[in-house]
């Protein structure tokens, strides 16, 4: 025998053991995760699901990762579930609700097109002013594409002498989608939107197949409509990313919906820094093209109509001044008004901001006044709104 042979054999005995070990260890760490994985996911549950329809912030905040083709399905339910607030908001239609004509003890109807920025604003418009009537059509977070095709839609329906267009700097890169879905991948509302274009030197159009909340969710209930909605979504929407929309097996695994959420967060930032840099917009995809053609198209149509256009340029938190920026020369255009937020309210100071990133009270105060002024001045109008002093 080799001398060397027993402690050769010692040796390899002692490596195989310690290796057993370890694939113990590791195999034991795995199901004590997953172990931990599913009974956190049993105990937070899911939000919008038929049998959570109220849930609680544990399990939003668990669930914010969760894909958006999964969140969307959740949402729609079963045929007969009541639809979430999410899941009606933001379809391109006339505004039912609101206000067609001046009503009794009014002199002025104002139709508004954008988010609820433009609709803080307007609003504090007519609490100045009781004398004014607003009608209001958007949604969340809205775009321009999306405030523009609103307006479309809603053009002749209504005796406003006034039609505002609210554009939101936050929101200018989400041009290049064709779905609320996308760019909010946390919070989607699966509502759709034209995506529109410049060729020529004209402005073109692309409808999605999908329009209203009765397709989608007929859509959702049908796997090969599902699947067309997916590819076009996938072909026409510059922020589609298949790793956060697409639903997997592991959608169910809070671990994995936490590693999703932080690589959704990431391929925003990601998408957002292609339109926008330290320096203001760019023209990516022809983002400031098409914002000026909708813009001009906008201000041409009003004026057609007899009517006064309102360019209402809002900027937001993390935006500076850079909207205004790039639409400061239609600060010139003849015809229409051109208000924007930066001087009153400057993005670089966040004590004009709420938490949850709109305007103080005080200031959609200050902009609404502003505001009032300037259309009451254009309108030779007597406003009876009481005087707003800045603190």
């Amino acid at each position: 025998m080799h001398p060397n042979s027993s402690s050769t054999f010692s040796s390899e005995v002692s490596v195989w053991s310690g290796l057993r070990i370890g694939l113990v260890s590791l195999g034991s760490m795995l199901l004590c995760l997953i172990a931990i994985d599913l009974a956190v996911g049993f105990a937070v549950g899911k939000p919008n699901a038929d049998e959570r329809p109220r849930a609680g912030q544990l399990t939003w905040y668990f669930d914010y990762g969760r894909s958006i083709e999964g969140k969307v399905r959740a949402m729609v339910g079963t045929e007969g579930t009541p639809p979430p607030p999410m899941l009606t908001t933001g379809w391109i239609e006339p505004p039912s609700s609101q206000p067609a004509q001046i009503e009794e003890g009014q002199d002025l109807l104002i139709a508004v097109y954008g988010m609820s920025f433009a609709a803080h604003i307007t609003k504090q418009m007519q609490d100045q002013d009781k004398k004014i009537g607003v009608r209001m059509a958007g949604g969340p977070g809205a775009t321009l594409s999306h405030s523009y095709a609103m307006y479309s839609a809603d053009r002749g329906r209504h005796s406003a002498s006034v039609v505002v267009l609210g554009i939101l700097a936050s929101s200018l890169p989400a041009l290049a989608t064709i779905s609320h879905m996308t760019w909010n991948f946390e919070g989607p509302s699966p509502h759709f939107y034209p995506r529109f274009a410049v060729a020529d030197g004209k402005l073109s159009r692309y409808t999605p197949s999908i329009s209203t909340l009765a397709q989608l969710q007929t859509a959702a209930r049908d796997d090969s409509r599902w699947e067309e909605m997916i590819s076009e979504i996938a072909t026409h929407d510059a922020y589609y990313d298949p790793l956060v929309f697409r639903s997997w097996a592991l959608d169910e695994s809070v671990l994995a919906r936490l590693s999703r959420r932080a690589w959704g967060q990431r391929s925003k930032r990601a998408n957002i820094e292609r339109f926008h840099s330290a320096s203001g917009f760019t023209n990516e995809l022809g983002l400031i093209d098409v914002t000026h053609e909708i813009v001009n198209s906008f201000v041409t149509e009003v004026r057609n109509d007899r009517k006064l256009p309102v360019i209402l340029v809002i900027n937001d938190r993390g935006y500076a001044d850079h909207l205004h920026k790039a639409l400061a020369h239609f600060s010139n255009e003849e015809g229409a008004l051109y208000f924007s937020t930066h001087e009153l309210a400057p993005a670089t100071d966040m004590g004009n901001f709420v938490k949850d990133g709109h305007f103080t009270v005080v200031k959609d105060q200050l902009l609404g006044r502003k505001l009032l002024d300037l259309l009451n001045l254009r309108l030779n109008r007597r406003s009876s709104a009481a005087s707003v002093v800045p603190p």
